[in-house]
């Protein structure tokens, strides 16, 4: 199943776009995923399957909650952000009613 990824997520009252991107990378380090805070764009490699892009969109949006909340030195902590991005892409995949509106 193709999953689009949004045109953009907000954050912490901030709109982020998102766009896809090919050769990602910083440097000589390739990527799959990057956030520019100041421009307020989150990139993801478009050379990557579906599945890992949104977990990468993921990994981004945690990094600009942790930042927004002034908690810079935890989202530097790559361990604990992947772990959360894979577990949240998990739980809102395997469980679509959390996405519902139940009001």
């Amino acid at each position: 199943m193709t999953r689009l990824l949004p045109s953009s997520v907000v954050v912490g009252g901030i709109r982020y776009s998102v766009r896809r991107i090919k050769n990602l990378s910083a440097g000589e380090q390739k990527l799959d995923g990057h956030i520019n805070y100041g421009r307020a764009i989150i990139e993801i490699e478009d050379d990557i399957d579906d599945q890992v892009a949104i977990e990468t969109l993921w990994h981004e949006i945690i990094h600009a909650i942790l930042v927004q909340a002034g908690q810079s030195k935890i989202s530097k902590n790559e361990m604990a952000i992947e772990a959360l991005a894979y577990g949240i892409a998990q739980v809102i995949t395997d469980n679509p009613r959390l996405q519902e509106d139940v009001t």
